[in-house]
């Protein structure tokens, strides 16, 4: 997270609750899931763009580039999710 980010600790946690929840709620197939965790995973990806431009300043390499693979990867990951199918009602 970025060093003018207010409350950093609590928004990590935040939003480690809330991709738990997009998950369960994936699984269990609920209404509510697919926009939710489309909602999750396009409001953390500005910090995994920041993370991926801020570990170029570190000498792990690999940290890097694992950084960096995972963008393009969100991408059909958020697809999949605003995708998923839920219980019928």
């Amino acid at each position: 997270m970025p060093e003018w980010t207010p409350f950093v600790t609590e928004l990590i946690i935040i939003s480690g609750v809330a991709e738990l929840l997009a998950a369960l709620g994936l699984a269990l197939r609920l209404r509510w899931a697919p926009i939710f965790t489309t909602l999750v995973l396009l409001g953390v990806w500005p910090a995994n763009w920041w993370f991926a431009l801020d570990v170029l300043s570190q000498d792990d390499l690999w940290l890097a580039i694992a950084a960096w693979a995972r963008l393009p990867l969100q991408i059909p990951l958020i697809l999949w999710a605003w995708r998923s199918e839920t219980k019928a009602k």
